[in-house]
């Protein structure tokens, strides 16, 4: 979106107003005429002047011209005696002004709460975007933030944002894709509602195939081969009581390795990378968690995946030993960019 698009603010806040009034209209047809309700109305009408006067898009005046109307109006109507409506527009100014500093503060703090939700679940350099299209006014926007998570793999977001009720600023979701370049490209996308638990490492996680475990203790993992009515593809969910021990299937590996840096890392849905000894040859190996069949996969440098209980069969008469993988040796193997860029 242009960001030097006019946007009348006056008549967006007007038509708030008049969407509340033709509300209360339908419900109550009385309540609209009323006196408590005409004060209100004139007060909300004042504090639109107040707020947005000074305003140097000719737009915004003109809509102040035809409001400053209609406040003379409704005073004439709620106040015929002119020495009670002098007193009034002597000190309406004072108290409308304490209220507009109250409301000024309330939509600082909200537009903090905003910056602070879009930080924390991953795309805080889109912050910057954000505060100028709210400075502008936009009632709907949308900005885009990609990256790359490897030299042949990108993601794409695309943040929704829009003014709720009171005309302060809430993110309602964003769409998802992720672009996997080879022989062949493919895409895979999602779109995530506000209150989806997920923060933006998740999600590409998830677009990768991966499962992550969230507070709930529940798995999830998409389903590729399968979408819901909105065309998305359906979250698999594997809660604690379906019987998927993470703890359990690390303890199985062998002592030396960091067991609570590794879980986390499954957890999150990452690949992570171990070093493993196999009749005294070491290999670098990458292991993510499989929740559905409950167990982990283990993957070398073939590509092939192997359960762990497949690899560790005491048949093969093997001895393994696995150990952290130091991260110097195995970052030819794990190579990522994370730097943001607003595009």
């Amino acid at each position: 979106m242009d960001l030097d698009m006019k946007i009348n603010r006056v008549l967006d806040d007007y038509r708030r107003w008049q969407d509340g009034e033709r509300m209360i209209a339908k419900e109550l047809p009385q309540a609209v005429s009323r006196e408590g309700f005409l004060k209100a109305k004139l007060s909300h009408l004042e504090k639109i002047r107040r707020k947005y006067t000074g305003t140097e898009n000719i737009e915004e005046r003109i809509a102040l011209i035809a409001i400053k109307e209609d406040v003379k109006r409704l005073e004439e109507r709620l106040y015929p005696n002119r020495g009670r409506s002098f007193l009034l527009r002597l000190f309406r100014p004072l108290l409308l002004k304490k209220e507009l500093k109250r409301e000024a503060l309330g939509e600082k703090q909200a537009q903090e709460q905003l910056r602070d939700e879009v930080a924390r679940i991953g795309f805080g350099q889109a912050k910057e975007k954000i505060d100028r299209l709210i400075a502008k006014g936009v009632p709907a926007f949308k900005v885009p933030v990609s990256y790359y998570t490897a030299a042949d793999r990108k993601m794409d977001f695309l943040l929704h944002f829009k003014t709720d009720g009171d005309g302060k600023y809430e993110m309602t979701g964003y769409d998802a894709a992720l672009t996997m370049e080879g022989s062949e490209t493919v895409v895979r996308g999602q779109s995530f509602t506000r209150d989806a638990p997920f923060t933006a490492l998740h999600v590409q996680h998830l677009l990768e195939g991966r499962a992550v475990q969230l507070n709930d203790q529940a798995w999830r993992q998409l389903d590729f081969n399968d979408r819901d009515a909105s065309g998305d593809f359906v979250m698999k969910v594997f809660p604690p009581d379906y019987g998927f021990d993470l703890e359990k299937e690390i303890n199985k590996l062998a002592a030396g390795i960091d067991k609570e840096e590794l879980e986390q890392k499954l957890k999150d849905g990452e690949a992570a990378m171990i070093e493993l000894e196999i009749s005294g040859k070491k290999e670098c190996f990458e292991v993510t968690a499989d929740p559905q069949y409950g167990r982990l996969l283990i993957q070398g440098t073939s590509g092939k995946r192997v359960g762990l209980n497949e690899l560790l069969n005491p048949k093969k008469e093997q001895e393994v030993n696995l150990s952290v993988a130091n991260s110097q040796n195995l970052a030819h193997m794990n190579v990522r960019k994370h730097g943001l860029t607003i595009v």
